[in-house]
């Protein structure tokens, strides 16, 4: 059985970013946002379905899809979080970035970095952060700051190849506009 809740305002921030998760996978055909555990839940699995970069056999690629995962502890909110605790990678173990790596520990998990979070940061804002650093949308070739340092000449190098994908993370919203048949007019607007 999941512990219940001690602390009402992280059930309700959790609660909050359970009804985000569904309007993003809802309206996005990039990012689906699945529950782990929790109820609400409080660890999710991100699968981004657009295109990265991979390295298989030595050569640099497209690939896809990416697997990741959120982690909300039971002090989000008040302590700043180590961001590879809150966002972790899964998938695919040959993504090709600088700042997705192994870092100073070669035999370790691979990690992402993006950026700093701050406490309470929004699974929207972790989805888009990440989406932005798969696609190369996102991009910092510096070895002194980079989880993948062997990657950053090549992106220095390869400026025109990146964005990799350049769809948006959200589809737009469609617009229909209501246009009366030839020869009706419609009715005129009442001031209410």
């Amino acid at each position: 059985m999941a512990p219940r809740f001690k602390d009402n305002v992280f059930e309700s921030f959790c609660a909050e970013q359970w009804s985000l998760a569904r309007d993003l996978t809802q309206r996005s055909d990039i990012a689906q946002l699945v529950p782990l555990r929790g109820d609400p839940p409080t660890a999710y699995v991100l699968l981004l379905s657009c295109l990265g970069l991979v390295r298989r056999g030595g050569e640099v690629r497209r690939g896809g899809p990416f697997v990741l995962e959120f982690h909300f502890a039971p002090d989000y909110l008040r302590a700043v979080p180590n961001p590879f605790e809150v966002v972790r990678w899964v998938l695919p173990q040959d993504v090709f970035h600088p700042n997705i790596g192994r870092g100073r520990n070669p035999g370790g998990p691979i990690g992402i970095c993006v950026g700093t979070i701050k406490p309470g940061t929004s699974i929207v804002d972790l989805t888009m952060q990440a989406w932005e650093i798969v696609t190369w949308t996102k991009v910092n070739a510096r070895e002194d700051d980079a989880l993948a340092r062997d990657v950053c000449p090549w992106a220095r190098s390869n400026p025109d190849a990146y964005p990799v994908d350049r769809r948006p993370l959200f589809r737009a919203p469609l617009a229909i506009e209501a246009v009366p048949p030839a020869g009706v007019t419609p009715a005129p607007e009442v001031d209410r």
